[in-house]
């Protein structure tokens, strides 16, 4: 299973949510991929520091930063490996376009917000013109607002597919980004549960 993480917009947790939730199906059993496909590199370089923090990660990283390197060559790594996620660029849309080209599963992650949500849409879109199947994944939640609550209304009346889980905004999960192995999951644990009963689905 290939399972594509994308977003128009940085800032959003693309990049940790890419992370967290290929070790929290590592931690499952799972062999996993994780593809640096954002030529800023940020799991590269998450990889690069938990090794010489001597804690590496579970999962393995390939870099695979423009759409020709995508067309070429992430089915083929993909298929080594039973699931396989891949950190898209916010900016790029011919990357996104080129890893949807070869995905089972789109998660788009939406922080709550109107804005964030008007761009969400935009990577709804690039998922739907690709005929895959996409999901929307609620991050950076404060759970003392009533905003999330309400962006999971919106997003339930407009019929948008979403995961029952939500990121919760965690200081413990920030302080990792691009510097330690996670050691806590935190919610991409229940994320990743979810995501394996899709691929229940979609086994043939």
């Amino acid at each position: 299973m290939i399972c594509v993480v994308e977003a128009v917009k940085g800032g959003v947790g693309k990049s940790t949510t890419a992370l967290y939730l290929s070790e929290a199906l590592a931690r499952h059993g799972r062999r996993v991929l994780a593809v640096d496909a954002d030529p800023q590199g940020t799991l590269l370089e998450w990889e690069a520091a938990a090794a010489d923090a001597g804690d590496p990660l579970r999962v393995a990283v390939e870099g695979l930063p423009s759409a020709v390197m995508v067309r070429r060559r992430l089915t083929g790594l993909a298929a080594s490996y039973d699931m396989t996620v891949v950190d898209c660029p916010n900016r790029d849309v011919a990357v996104i376009e080129a890893a949807l080209e070869c995905a089972d599963e789109a998660i788009v992650p939406v922080p709550p917000g109107v804005e964030e949500l008007r761009r969400a849409r935009a990577g709804f879109a690039l998922a739907k013109r690709a005929g895959v199947p996409c999901r929307a994944l609620l991050t950076l939640v404060d759970i003392r607002m009533s905003l999330p609550q309400e962006l999971l209304e919106v997003l339930d009346a407009e019929g948008v597919p979403r995961f029952r889980s939500l990121v919760r905004r965690r200081a413990a999960i920030a302080s990792t980004v691009g510097a330690a192995r996670p050691r806590e999951l935190h919610d991409y644990a229940h994320v990743a549960a979810e995501l394996e009963n899709l691929e229940v689905t979609l086994a043939p």
